[in-house]
Formats: C-alpha cells, structure tokens, sequence
C-alpha cells in the first residue's frame, strides 16, 4: 500500500527500513535517527528528510520531486554485505535515483556510491557531497546522468576520489568547491566545470 505524509512531522528513533509498498512525502518532515533502508518506492514530492546515518538504498524508486534531503553519513547505492571474515562489502543492487526540479536538493555528509543495475538520472537539482563520489560498473544501464541544468557540488575539506567507471556517466554542472581538490582515478565528464569559483 501507500502512506504519504502531508503537511506533518514524522520522527523515527533509531534505523528505518522501508521495505514494501510506497512512501509519499508531500510537504511534511521525515526524521531519521539512525540508518535509512529503502528497498521499495519512496517518492518525495515536497518537504525534508533529514537522516541522521546511512541511507542505503537497495532497491526501488527514490525520485526527488523537490524539497530537502539531507544525509549526514553516506548514500550508498548498493547492498552491504557481511564476507567470511567479517568485513563489510558493498554488491550491485537495483535501486533508481531520479530527480526532477530545480529546488531538488539532496545533501551527503559522507560518500555518494552507486553500484546499481538502474543507474542514476537526474533532469534537475543539485547533489552536494563531503565525500568521495563513486559509481561503479561499465555498461549500461549502471550509469551516472545528469542533464546540463543539473548540479554535483564536491565540498569536502580533503582530497575527494570521484571515479565514474561508466564511459556513458556524465555530469551535469560539475562544481569543485575544495580547496584540498578531487582525485580523478578513472574519468570524468561534465557539461560545465567550474573550481574554487573560478570557471576552468
């Protein structure tokens, strides 16, 4: 079924699995103390949404109509998984970021990794990390795209890794807002490059 918050608060204490069904967020606030887990659809038409950890997006439809997402850890793309010696590894999933307006906004605090068979698109809105930005896997559909009125802010405070493994990846309006500067380790392609407020 579906639950959409209108015009409201909804604060959950700790990790928030939302697995099944759809969630609208129409104007209201979604606070989550803990970790976020999206594996069905999850359609932000207005409002915030605010995570205090990970949002790990397995699977489903995160679309971003406008509004505020923020993340305070990483946004990761993937499914984490527990090997044999106990470390944490990160496989495809099939989760699909879309976003649509201008005033879409998301907000990452750590990395922006996306391994996943629906890729990425984005028409509109703005992507602002501290972290590194990953996406992983060459050959379509797992792909990065974003259209030239789209915007990729990188703020960090170190040297921030952006690796787009896809040759069909690209970005939208690239902006390098780091003074310690990005380490480019496989390719990079934007519609526009702008650095430190300079235009390159």
């Amino acid at each position: 079924g579906t639950v959409t918050l209108g015009e409201s608060t909804l604060t959950v204490a700790g990790d928030f699995y939302l697995d099944g069904g759809e969630l609208r967020v129409c104007g209201g606030t979604l606070n989550v103390l803990g970790d976020l887990y999206v594996s069905s659809n999850l359609t932000f038409v207005s409002g915030k949404i605010n995570v205090s950890g990970d949002l790990i997006h397995k699977s489903g439809k995160l679309h971003v109509g406008s509004g505020d997402l923020y993340v305070a850890d990483d946004y990761l793309m993937a499914v984490p998984k527990t090997n044999e010696t106990g470390e944490t590894v990160l496989n495809s999933g099939s989760g699909k970021l879309t976003m649509q307006y201008s005033n879409a906004d998301i907000v990452v605090g750590g990395d922006f990794y996306m391994d996943t068979v629906h890729g990425v698109e984005c028409a509109n809105g703005t992507i602002t990390v501290a972290g590194d930005f990953v996406q992983k896997a060459d050959f379509a559909p797992r792909k990065f795209v974003a259209s030239r009125y789209h915007k990729v802010v990188l703020n960090g405070t170190e040297p921030q890794t952006v690796k787009l493994e896809s040759r069909e990846s690209a970005f939208g309006y690239l902006v390098v807002d780091n003074t310690a500067g990005i380490v480019v380790t496989d390719y990079l392609a934007a519609h526009y490059l702008q650095s430190t407020g300079e235009e390159l």
